[in-house]
């Protein structure tokens, strides 16, 4: 009977592994810049057709004189993914800094952190007074990379980094997203164009498309910046709980919040 049961704690071991290394390999290859990703190079993608009269894919079987891929199926396949991924990082790099510059994504997690830190009793814990930087932005950014650093190295402490990663994630898909339509903005005007697209799309549904993807821009930005406050706001009460909890001793590093 005991060698049964540690039979399967060994195959459950094993499993487990397998499940860690597999989940580790997602995040290296990150699914949330697949979302931008695919949006960017959809956009792309119609502007080389509308450029390239008449509007087919060069190895497309609907061609009078379709050219054989040259390569297997899954080749195809395989490039088409790594175009939405890399089209995804750029994507995501290009967005976060229009977030960072247009919509003062610093300025406000320095007014997070600021409110979250005060309302929690933090704010007068010595190690956060010691934060200094050149400007009150610094300051809050290097302290918010401090509790990240603190949090990610707790031994305890992986069910509060998952609840906050999906944060970041969604933060960073969203702003890959506002990106994407950006360019399908771009898109939409520059195929309005007789030199540019031999046959150009309709000035009155090119423009309406071109105002629609402009406002899910700023929606698509707008929802990135509240994932990234929600973020903020929850990494400091993480901290709070685990300094004096509301009900009952204080918790170990890494304990995640109640409820």
């Amino acid at each position: 009977m005991a060698a049964e049961k540690s039979a399967v704690e060994d195959i459950a071991a094993g499993l487990g592994s397998v499940f860690s290394r597999i989940g580790e390999f997602f995040h290296i290859f990150d699914l949330s810049f697949f979302v931008g990703g695919a949006s960017s190079f959809a956009a792309l993608l119609f502007l080389y057709l509308k450029i390239e009269a008449p509007r087919e894919f060069p190895f497309s079987p609907t061609m009078e004189a379709p050219r054989e891929f040259p390569f297997s199926p899954w080749v195809g396949v395989l490039a088409l993914v790594l175009a939405c991924y890399i089209c995804g990082l750029l994507a995501f790099a290009v967005g976060r800094e229009i977030s960072r510059v247009v919509f003062k994504r610093n300025s406000l997690l320095t007014g997070v952190m600021q409110d979250a830190l005060r309302d929690h009793g933090l704010a007068e814990v010595e190690d956060i007074i010691g934060y200094a930087g050149r400007t009150e932005e610094a300051r809050y950014w290097r302290l918010y990379v401090r509790m990240w650093s603190e949090l990610v190295h707790a031994p305890s402490s992986p069910v509060v980094l998952q609840h906050l990663m999906r944060y970041w994630a969604m933060a960073a898909t969203y702003d890959g997203l506002a990106f994407s339509f950006l360019l399908w903005a771009v898109v939409m005007v520059a195929v309005q164009v007789p030199a540019v697209a031999p046959h150009p799309v309709g000035h009155w549904i090119a423009s309406v498309a071109a105002i629609g993807a402009l406002l899910a821009a700023y929606a698509a930005f707008s929802r990135g910046l509240a994932y990234f406050k929600y973020q903020a706001e929850d990494l400091i009460t993480h901290f709070a709980v685990i300094r004096k909890p509301l009900i009952g001793p204080p918790l170990p590093p890494g304990t995640p919040p109640p409820g």
